[in-house]
Formats: C-alpha cells, structure tokens, sequence
C-alpha cells in the first residue's frame, strides 16, 4: 500500500484470489478473527487514497498480477 501511494496513486483497485481477505476488507465491522490485525493495519494504510476497492478474482484471473509479484520480489532479494 505504501509502495502504490508512494507511486502517487489515488484510486486503486485491490484484486487478489483469496476470498476471506478480501470479504474481510471489503467489511466494514472490526475482525476478531486471526487475520483481523492484518486486515486493520490494510484498513489504516489504505485511508491515503481518495477511492479503494477490493474485489475477489478467480486465480486464473490473478495469474499475471502473481507472476509480475513473484519476478518483483526475486530482483528485491
């Protein structure tokens, strides 16, 4: 989230294959499960963008998002 705003984005669109976090984020009722600290600190860092959405994709459709993820972070190593 950081990296994006630092990028100087103000309206982003958070897609990921993984349907409980993104039900969790997508909630507006605190989490007391135990991935409900991860989804209040997402919460907190994502109130720097004028506009934010959360949407649930199959994997599939997350396959290039995942392969761009997976290349960024083997050059970060």
């Amino acid at each position: 989230m950081e990296f994006v705003a630092q990028l100087g984005f103000m309206e982003v669109i958070v897609e990921g294959d993984a349907q409980t976090i993104i039900t969790g984020l997508q909630a507006q009722d605190d989490d007391i499960s135990y991935i409900g600290g991860l989804l209040a600190v997402v919460r907190e860092q994502s109130i720097v963008f004028s506009t934010i959405s959360f949407h649930h994709i199959r994997r599939e459709g997350n396959k290039a998002a995942h392969d761009f993820a997976k290349n960024w972070a083997s050059m970060y190593r």
